[in-house]
């Protein structure tokens, strides 16, 4: 299977997933990102004027969350604090989504808010036949 058809699995199984488990993002535009690829379920933004002991307690309730926290090096700190916080009071830390959009196309993008642009231009491409080169370029240009 190619890459593109992995990606578009793979957000199909995130899909499934977090009809069950909500997911947590940075911010609203992460958020954004995820509804555009048809993301229904639960998303927790993080930048939401919280510091991270009142976030914690905010979805202490949840046994299991799914992380898709940037992979920049302010997002990696952010992600590895939420991971240590949420194991520490029982929290499931769902890392294997992200984990596998980095090792897919952690060399193209660095943040959750321009997945919906690669995941429209793969959806054409596949649908087409016209497969283009994609780069950091045309993911702003859209």
């Amino acid at each position: 299977m190619k890459k593109e058809e992995l990606f578009l699995e793979l957000i199909e199984n995130l899909k499934e997933y977090n009809e069950h488990i909500p997911i947590i993002v940075e911010g609203k535009r992460d958020m954004y990102s995820l509804r555009e690829m048809g993301i229904k379920g639960k998303i927790i933004v993080y930048n939401q004027g919280k510091n991270i002991s009142q976030f914690i307690d905010e979805i202490s309730i949840y046994k299991e969350i799914i992380i898709l926290i940037d992979w920049d090096e302010r997002g990696t700190r952010l992600f590895d604090n939420l991971c240590k916080n949420m194991i520490s009071i029982g929290i499931k830390c769902n890392v294997e989504f992200r984990n596998n959009i980095i090792k897919m196309l952690g060399y193209m993008i660095k943040s959750v808010e321009e997945l919906s642009s690669y995941y429209k231009k793969v959806e054409i491409d596949l649908l087409y036949g016209r497969p283009r080169k994609f780069t950091k370029k045309n993911i702003i240009n859209r």
